[in-house]
């Protein structure tokens, strides 16, 4: 294999553990910061089969913020008034288990959206899922520019 592109957790996450979305990752009466690193461990175990089967590349990216909450404070698809936290929290050690493999380039998708996250968002997708234009965007603001830059699958 080559290369694999990837995103990896946010659905896992968010609707592994619903404590995810409704307090802060941190807080301790929830099991969120147990699920994302939970996450994260099945991650590296999946990147060092990754390395030990000969894969060339991953290109690895993270998700961009969410719309939380509608118009009326009600929570969006699987969505929740710490979706956003949670995903700020499980970034950095994202990326660093990404840092950890030579052979895997990580993508933050975030810029790309802004702060205009309901723009993007499929109505139908979860409150998660991007639309066409949604998708279109990660793809030509983020996820080609790190593909062409580290010559992957060209």
């Amino acid at each position: 294999i080559d290369t694999i592109i990837t995103d990896g957790g946010g659905n896992d996450i968010l609707l592994g553990d619903r404590s995810c979305l409704t307090n802060p990752p941190t807080d301790s009466s929830t099991t969120c910061e147990a699920t994302v690193n939970t996450v994260i461990g099945t991650a590296k175990t999946m990147f060092t089969q990754m390395q030990t089967d000969g894969v060339k590349h991953v290109l690895f990216f993270f998700y961009p913020h969410v719309d939380t909450v509608d118009a009326n404070g009600n929570a969006i698809g699987v969505s929740g008034e710490y979706a956003n936290a949670t995903l700020d929290y499980a970034y950095p050690l994202a990326e660093a288990l990404c840092a950890s493999f030579s052979f895997c380039t990580f993508v933050d998708t975030r810029p790309a959206w802004g702060d205009n996250y309901a723009m993007y968002i499929d109505p139908q997708g979860f409150g998660v899922h991007p639309n066409d234009m949604g998708s279109e965007l990660l793809v030509e603001d983020a996820i080609w520019p790190a593909m062409a830059k580290n010559c992957l699958a060209q």
